[in-house]
């Protein structure tokens, strides 16, 4: 759910052990991003065992374990490896264009988080959106509302003056550990 990658390759570049994901057109952009990131900024390629992302203050963030770039189509049966670590959050930016695929996003994200077998259950979502049909981000919000707490949150200042149309959600799951 990433696009060209880069909400994930700056999650990468704080620390966080990152997978990318996007359907198989786009599969080999994502996997030039990873590399090209990683041949730059991942020095050690230890994968690190918390998965919590961190990043020391005053100095170049470094990754310790270079993304990945995996298939996934939402309207494809969901499959995912198992990580060793579960997957935490997951990062969503600009993904919702039309009504299917809204439907085929939020049962993803409902799969992912919600499914005691999931390699993310009980992960928290995190989705930007810029408004460009407010049916599709309220199609998709009615079809998780069930599953998750939803939050709007504001917009950084900076944002707001350079796109006053982003809109940001953090979507925290009712099914929890």
């Amino acid at each position: 759910m990433t696009g060209c990658g880069l909400a994930g390759l700056a999650a990468a570049a704080l620390g966080g052990l990152v997978t990318l994901t996007d359907r198989d057109e786009t599969l080999f952009l994502l996997e030039r991003n990873a590399r090209n990131f990683a041949a730059e900024h991942c020095q050690d390629h230890r994968p690190r065992r918390s998965g919590k992302m961190s990043a020391a203050v005053g100095t170049e963030a470094t990754c310790c374990s270079p993304p990945c770039a995996r298939h996934l189509d939402w309207s494809e049966p969901l499959e995912l490896d198992h990580p060793e670590t579960p997957f935490q959050v997951i990062l969503a930016a600009d993904c919702l264009y039309s009504l299917e695929g809204a439907a085929a996003l939020a049962a993803v994200v409902n799969a992912l988080c919600c499914e005691p077998e999931s390699a993310a259950f009980g992960a928290k979502v995190l989705l930007s959106q810029e408004l460009r049909a407010p049916e599709v981000l309220e199609s998709f919000l009615e079809k998780v509302i069930r599953a998750f707490r939803v939050s709007r949150l504001p917009s950084p200042p900076t944002l707001e003056q350079a796109a006053p149309c982003v809109m940001l959600y953090r979507l925290q799951p009712r099914c929890t550990h």
